[in-house]
């Protein structure tokens, strides 16, 4: 007896069903992105439509790279996840997106404000991760995990989502206006940065202030050295010179007596 065991699915039937199934997957995949990957159930729905070129026509998900936030305002547009990554600039990143989470197109998508918003929220733990991680390092030195425990280190972490979140708030109110001010986030930025090249500027003048001090100290150790060093040689000098001025005076004295003594002997032996 031969088994004969179906090639497809049986439960599907034809194109049109598989069209159904690929489009509520990705309906309920839209309801609750957290838990899906989005760009896989469209990738589905293009697959069922037998679609050839699917690649042209989404486009390839990469978030091995860091990109600028206007790019990825860009994808987020276009249901694309966002990845932040440590080092990146995350004030101006919370900022850009803060402004674009208020433009109209974000309102009517769901979706893409839901992804924006996880983006922004990731961008303030790495921010706290590492304001905690400098913390440690200035406390601490090089090897801080021996010092701090992980419950210690996740509860400094906590306190600096918490301030970070914050100041996100306030951000958001200056630019909805709820604060009364109309300060502009991007000319705050700007005068963060300018705050930090004054700091980098003092602190390059201090340490060329610290170097011509150093410079300063060898000029006066080198020029110490070289006058004691010709007084020294001046005191042997001057040393050398009385011991040949005694030599001298003694001689002079020995050529007296011997004189003295010549006449003597010369007088007596008249």
């Amino acid at each position: 007896m031969v088994a004969v065991l179906p090639v497809a699915d049986p439960n599907i039937f034809s194109t049109a069903q598989r069209i159904t199934l690929a489009q509520t997957q990705l309906q309920l995949a839209q309801s609750a992105p957290q838990m899906h990957n989005v760009y896989e159930a469209f990738y589905r729905v293009y697959a069922a439509l037998n679609v050839r070129d699917i690649d042209g026509i989404l486009k390839p998900q990469s978030n091995q790279m860091p990109i600028d936030p206007a790019t990825e305002n860009s994808k987020v547009l276009n249901g694309m996840e966002l990845k932040a990554f440590a080092g990146q600039q995350h004030d101006a990143h919370i900022a850009a997106h803060l402004i674009m989470g208020m433009s109209p197109m974000m309102e009517a998508n769901v979706l893409a404000a839901q992804l924006l918003q996880q983006h922004i929220l990731e961008h303030v733990r790495i921010k706290a991760e590492e304001f905690v991680e400098a913390d440690l390092f200035r406390n601490y030195g090089v090897d801080p995990d021996r010092m701090v425990s992980v419950i210690q280190k996740e509860g400094m972490v906590a306190l600096k989502v918490v301030e970070f979140m914050q100041e996100m708030k306030n951000m958001q109110n200056q630019l909805s206006g709820e604060d009364g001010q109309s300060n502009d986030p991007v000319v705050q930025l700007k005068q963060q940065e300018l705050q930090m090249r004054a700091a980098n500027d003092q602190m390059d003048n201090q340490i060329d202030q610290q170097r011509l001090a150093l410079e300063q100290k060898k000029a006066q150790d080198v020029l110490a050295a070289n006058q004691a060093r010709i007084q020294s040689q001046e005191n042997i000098a001057m040393l050398r010179a009385d011991m040949a001025q005694r030599r001298l005076d003694q001689l002079d004295q020995q050529q007296n007596i011997a004189r003295m003594e010549a006449r003597q002997n010369a007088t007596q032996k008249r």
